[in-house]
This record gives structure tokens, sequence and C-alpha cells, in this order.
């Protein structure tokens, strides 16, 4: 990958005016299901995208007239933002023949980074009013920094 300069350091978050890269995160739910009001928790499944910019790469010479996407070592030698799922109590990345993940750039120099994902996510639910309660279910993603 010619895009990386030899002083590119993969640990460092890129920085924009000074201050560290903004990440956006967007999760397309594909199914909520195995709600357990025993356990207090709920399985969800979903891809997540997480999009950023990184001045530091050279993609100029990319020549970009639409998306594209990287090889799969693209995921040891850029930075990628390091997500957390605070609440949940288990996670699964898929992974088939090839793992269900990959990194696209687009013509607006925008870095993407689709995973799919399944997890367990704690959910303390009140059911002093069953059948007709409400449950107000949070899943916590973070930035590690």
């Amino acid at each position: 990958m010619n895009i990386i300069p030899p002083d590119y350091d993969n640990y460092a978050p890129p920085l924009v005016d000074g201050k560290p890269v903004t990440v956006y995160v967007t999760l397309e739910i594909l199914d909520v299901d195995e709600i357990r009001e025993q356990t207090m928790d709920f399985r969800v499944f979903f891809y997540l995208n997480a999009y950023w910019t990184d001045p530091r790469l050279k993609l100029e010479v990319l020549n970009l007239t639409l998306s594209k996407i990287l090889p799969p070592s693209a995921d040891d030698t850029l930075w990628i933002p390091d997500l957390m799922f605070d609440n949940s109590k288990w996670g699964y990345f898929f992974r088939y023949s090839i793992p269900n993940t990959f990194i696209s750039i687009t013509k607006d120099r925008i870095l993407r980074k689709t995973t799919r994902y399944s997890f367990r996510v704690a959910c303390p639910m009140d059911l002093h009013r069953y059948p007709l309660d409400i449950q107000d279910c949070v899943f916590k993603i973070g930035l590690c920094k």
C-alpha cells in the first residue's frame, strides 16, 4: 500500500487541525432477539460502520473517482478506531471463510470500516407493571483513547 508514508504511526490517531480526528459511527441493525427477563439482556445483530479521515495518508496516488475497497492487510497497517461496547455481556465478530469486515476509501477521502457483529447486551428491566411495562435499553458504544 503505497498510500502510507514511511513515518506513519498506526497506533497514533490522526490529527485534524491539531485535534484527534472525529470518528462517526452508524449501526445497521439486522435483528434484535432473545430478550431475556431472567438475565436482563437481549441479543442484537448489526453492521457497524465507522467513518473518519486520516490526512497523513497519501490518497492522491489512488486517483479516486469511486470508492475503493482496501486489501485485508489494511487492518494491520492503518490507524483504525478502537471501539468498545461498554454494557455488552459478550460479543461475536462474524467469520466465515473470510471475516465479515472491510475498509474502503471514498472519493472524498473518508475511510469507512464496516464490520458485522452479534452482541448480548445488558438491559436492567423494571417488570413491576408487566405486561404493560415499557423497557428502555441502551447499547453503549465508545472510542478508546
